[in-house]
């Protein structure tokens, strides 16, 4: 695999771990409640990501698997995501899309 690849995954999963803390934070400040699932999501997505970059970076032999769920954890908060009119959630839905294509970009690469 390319360092191309493995960069372009990389720099996915730190964006998408921004893009997710900022909005887990924006979270937080709405009405108590209304926003727990999301709040849950955006964190476990922001550390999820976070670990498979740190893997990726390293070129641990267990990257790709922890980009597998990634993809999975990714695919989620996305979805959560959309479910909101809010510029930062727009902003971590699309990042998340992004980062689970490349995370599964890899995978099949392997």
């Amino acid at each position: 695999m390319s360092d191309t690849e493995y960069g372009a995954c990389l720099a996915a999963c730190l964006a998408c771990t921004a893009a997710c803390e900022r909005c887990s934070t924006e979270a937080l400040k709405g009405p108590g409640g209304a926003f727990v699932d999301l709040t849950r999501l955006t964190r476990d997505c922001s550390a999820t990501c976070w670990f498979a970059a740190r893997l990726l970076a390293r070129r641990s032999e267990f990257d790709v698997d922890v980009c597998h769920l990634c993809v999975t954890v990714a695919e989620a908060c996305a979805r959560e995501c959309e479910k909101y009119d809010l510029d930062h959630c727009r902003a971590c839905a699309a990042a998340c899309r992004r980062c689970a294509e490349r995370c599964r970009a890899l995978c099949q690469l392997v």
